[in-house]
């Protein structure tokens, strides 16, 4: 199981170089994909840039600018192949992999010289039909791939670099999207990023990635489970401030989104048949809760994401809460829809019964964003392409079926979404759309079913005793809930709580772990056991109660003894907002007698008990120790005043 944060010597480290190794990694990621300058450590060509997209002209032309990584002081060249246009999303996965995609060749640049190199980047314009004017040209070469089919050249056409280093030859595969004629009707894209800042390594990788999608002002979202959130939210040290600024700089445009995504394996159907589904809109308020407290910003989404396993009654029990707009993955669908012509539209469920509507994510493209295999240039390139072959399959419904694309900030990388936004652009094919309007489609538009069915899957088991212990957990977190002046001491006692629900083999250790998380708030309150000496019989006894939290509290004090009388009554409302909190408690208690009170400190409700303890009571009618210390120190002060007396007098009389 993954902790909420990283501990110990290296989050001390992060502490005091957070913004140094920040920097240190962000240049790393862009050295390691040609981004910048290397010291030749890395032998391999890449390709560093490549026009997604190229739009012709009326006569058939366009321009193809690329750049290219190949180690300094080396003889290095490329040339660059064109083949005939792939039908099929099929096609693509062979073309990428140079396994021998048996497709035929339409024309060759020939060796390019890599002449024009700064350092180790190249870059060039490739002329696609005849040269530009004004092109950049690599040293006196011009290159061109002539295609020969004019303003019929709309498609999606594989593209093989072949790399010459001293003698070693490489290939490398790519697409690229040759578009013609007038504009067409636009396809929805939706862009979902997930966030899961789990160490400080990966928050910053995130940062770059919310940064870059913050520099872009189209519609997309950000999905994060409450248990990531924990992880960001309350994490100390500059790497989590940093990443709380970013995604509230990002969630600062209207435009960005926030999409809850609950646990993979939660099955709420389950949750609500054992009688936890009360619970069930905990897992998706409490991520905005958390974003609330950590970025000061406040988002409230309709649609949630779920991954894993899923149920009808699953889906039942979510709609049951108003959560009726669902995206899902489409492993979990027994047939995916970007396999079929019908794909991108608002589906309901077999076998539900509550009016839930669902989109599913494409798979292909959500793990072709995030394929670490590539470099972010070719990754944008391919995506696209892959995109238009999709889109090719019914264009004349482009405008009411939308793409949904699930990446990650941390694997897709801030260069990949900073290119593929502008790639997606610049295709005038597709448009950015947010997570509301992917249901404003109506369901089995274009012929689309209007029902998918599931994966098969017996959902999940639980014990009695696992019910018995998640519903006390429940109950002294609702408890807690209504005494807490602030959301925020809750959440990471109730996010440990809502992962405890979640039906995984480590169930029984995220168990121990909510307990110990709810243990340790209910820590934060003591009740001072000294013993107090009371001088009257109808006097308050002054109860000390202390509080470790920066936050104020509202709750019960309940007081109890055999030999002391109450005279309010057994139970006192208090509000605990400093330090320490002093409650006078009246009560009527024998002369000479000595009594034990316990003190409770529950919450407002009763039904949970914070801290406990016993405070000793003294009580003495006239006080005669306060006497006699009086008339002692009375004597005291007497005795030394004559003796100095009569010291002065003999100093006096003696000659």
């Amino acid at each position: 199981m993954v902790p909420y944060y990283a501990f110990g010597d290296m989050m001390t480290f992060v502490r005091r170089h957070g913004r140094s190794l920040g920097v240190a990694l962000i240049v790393a990621q862009s050295v390691a994909w040609g981004a910048a300058p290397a010291h030749a450590a890395v032998a391999r060509p890449r390709i560093v840039q490549q026009d997604a997209s190229v739009q012709l002209t009326r006569s058939g032309s366009g321009v193809l600018a690329i750049a290219t990584r190949t180690p300094q002081g080396r003889s290095s060249s490329v040339s660059v192949t064109i083949f005939r246009a792939v039908q099929s999303r099929s096609a693509v996965a062979s073309v990428i992999n140079g396994a021998n995609p048996g497709l035929q060749e339409i024309d060759s640049t020939g060796n390019i010289e890599l002449t024009c190199r700064k350092a180790d980047i190249a870059r060039f314009d490739v002329g696609i039909g005849t040269w530009p004017r004004g092109g950049a040209a690599c040293g006196s070469a011009k290159p061109v791939l002539r295609v020969g089919c004019g303003t019929s050249c709309s498609g999606v056409f594989p593209l093989r670099y072949s790399f010459q280093v001293d003698n070693t030859r490489r290939d490398l595969w790519s697409l690229v999207t040759l578009i013609s004629g007038p504009p067409q009707e636009t396809t929805p894209v939706a862009l979902l990023a997930k966030s899961a800042p789990l160490t400080p390594v990966h928050r910053f990788r995130e940062v770059a990635s919310l940064n870059a999608l913050s520099q872009h002002h189209i519609e997309s979202s950000v999905t994060l489970s409450y248990g990531d959130a924990v992880n960001a939210t309350f994490a100390p040290g500059g790497v989590a401030a940093e990443w709380r600024r970013a995604l509230a700089s990002y969630l600062g445009d209207s435009r960005h989104h926030l999409v809850p995504l609950g646990p993979t394996g939660a099955d709420y159907g389950a949750l609500r048949a054992v009688g936890l589904g009360t619970e069930i809109p905990l897992h998706f308020s409490t991520t905005d809760q958390l974003v609330g407290s950590g970025t000061g910003r406040t988002p409230n989404s309709n649609p949630i994401m779920v991954s894993g396993p899923l149920t009808p009654r699953s889906l039942d029990a979510l709609a049951l809460h108003g959560r009726r707009r669902v995206i899902v993955t489409e492993s979990s669908l027994r047939t995916k829809p970007s396999s079929l012509s019908h794909w991108g539209v608002p589906f309901s469920v077999a076998r539900t019964t509550r009016g839930s509507l669902v989109i599913a994510t494409d798979s292909s493209l959500s793990e072709r964003s995030q394929d670490q295999t590539l470099e972010p240039a070719r990754r944008i390139a391919i995506t696209v392409g892959e995109m238009m072959l999709l889109r090719a399959q019914h264009p004349e419904k482009a405008s009411s079926q939308s793409i949904v694309i699930s990446t990650s900030l941390r694997l897709a990388g801030p260069l990949f979404l900073s290119g593929f936004s502008d790639a997606v652009r610049m295709t005038g094919l597709f448009r950015f759309v947010g997570p509301d309007d992917l249901f404003t489609v109506t369901p089995g538009t274009n012929g689309a079913p209007l029902a998918r069915r599931l994966n098969a899957y017996p959902g999940a088991q639980w014990q009695p005793d696992d019910i018995r212990r998640v519903a006390q957990l429940a109950s002294s977190t609702a408890s807690l809930r209504s005494a807490f002046t602030s959301p925020q001491p809750l959440l990471r006692a109730e996010a440990a709580r809502l992962l405890a629900e979640v039906p995984t083999s480590e169930r029984e250790e995220l168990i121990g772990v909510a307990q110990r998380q709810f243990a340790s708030e209910l820590g934060q309150f003591r009740i001072d056991q000294s013993t107090i000496t009371l001088t009257g019989g109808g006097s308050d006894v002054p109860i000390t109660v202390t509080s470790g939290a920066n936050y104020a509290f509202t709750g019960l004090i309940r007081v109890a003894s055999d030999r002391v009388t109450f005279t309010s009554g057994h139970q006192f409302p208090v509000t605990l907002g400093t330090p320490i909190n002093t409650i006078r408690v009246p009560i009527n208690i024998g002369s000479g007698t000595s009594a034990f009170i316990r003190v409770s400190l529950l919450t407002a409700d009763g039904r949970v008990t914070l801290t406990s303890g016993t405070v000793q009571i003294r009580y003495t009618s006239t006080s005669i120790v306060g006497y006699l210390l009086s008339a002692g120190s009375l004597l005291i002060i007497g005795w030394w005043w004559w003796r100095t007396s009569r010291r002065t007098k003999l100093r006096v009389v003696r000659p």
